[in-house]
């Protein structure tokens, strides 16, 4: 089964590594590691302090720091913020498919 086609699977369309969200192309949820944790190691980021997940804004948070302060990082951060507390049957089917596709080999 290709890529496109464990996507189609649970409705959703997929071209080059990015899925159809609301009429927008997106990159796909899971992210890939990095050094730290290890390539095959996959995340999934929400905002940090009161605007995102956590309760207060912490002095010193390593979250609310270095590259998580970058434009293209928050923008991503409050898109899946967004999915999450809108549209959680699509999370759900985006992440089950990427989860099936990575199973099976990139």
């Amino acid at each position: 089964m290709t890529k496109k086609e464990i996507y189609a699977k649970y409705d959703i369309m997929f071209e080059k590594d990015h899925i159809l969200y609301n009429g927008n192309w997106i990159c796909e949820l899971l992210k890939e590691g990095n050094t730290k944790t290890g390539k095959r190691v996959y995340t999934f980021s929400l905002p940090a302090g009161t605007n995102g997940t956590c309760v207060c804004d912490c002095i010193g948070c390593y979250a609310q720091t270095g590259r998580y302060n970058a434009e293209n990082v928050q923008a991503s951060m409050k898109l899946n913020q967004s999915i999450v507390e809108n549209d959680i049957d699509f999370f759900y089917r985006a992440i089950t498919a990427q989860l099936e596709k990575l199973a099976k080999g990139k």
